[in-house]
């Protein structure tokens, strides 16, 4: 089996803030996940906190590859759970 893995060049922003990415799993299979905005909410500055969905595309990206580890790990207890929809909150 392979490592869960993100595929980090299918990265895009999606409605409502939220940030959708394709997954490879375990199984080969390829999965979409989905990052909620709200786990991006604990990266902003304290200025910025209360301006919802100000996090600019370039900064989620940046911290997607900065969390990658555990973004993986999530997806992988998601996958281990059975779950068919991988939401990252």
């Amino acid at each position: 089996m392979t490592p869960t893995k993100p595929l980090l060049e299918t990265l895009r922003l999606a409605d409502g803030g939220r940030v959708v990415c394709n997954v490879q799993m375990p199984d080969g299979a390829v999965r979409q996940s989905v990052i909620e905005s709200s786990f991006f909410e604990e990266f902003q500055a304290p200025a910025m906190a209360n301006r919802a969905g100000q996090t600019s595309t370039n900064r989620q990206l940046r911290i997607v590859q900065d969390n990658i580890g555990y973004l993986e790990a999530e997806a992988e207890k998601l996958w281990q759970q059975g779950q068919m929809q991988l939401v990252i909150r």
